[in-house]
């Protein structure tokens, strides 16, 4: 899980438009590239915080990504033959090349 926090003048839009970009192909393509892919996201939060008597707006919400396993894969040429047995009867069936 990622905490995002925005601040200063435009912090909530900051952080909807932060959330809605999680929705581009561009940016789920770069997520996936980097094993990850987007899973949910909390609602955005306004959190101002008075600093100096003056308030400063901050917004906040959690991204959850989930990690995508990759397996190596081994190049196992042409399939010729599958052979079927079917355990109720005990038959078999022989697909391709005999």
């Amino acid at each position: 899980m990622v905490s995002i926090n925005t601040y200063y003048a435009g912090a909530f839009q900051a952080a909807i438009n932060i959330k809605k970009s999680l929705m581009r192909l561009e940016i789920e393509e770069l997520l996936w590239e980097a094993g990850l892919g987007y899973a949910t996201s909390t609602q955005a939060q306004k959190i101002p915080e008075e600093i100096d008597k003056r308030w400063e707006e901050r917004a906040q919400f959690d991204i959850v990504f989930n990690i995508r396993e990759t397996t190596a894969t081994e190049d196992i040429g042409q399939i010729e033959q599958i052979e079927i047995t079917n355990e109720l009867d005990d038959t078999t069936t022989i697909i391709g090349d005999d």
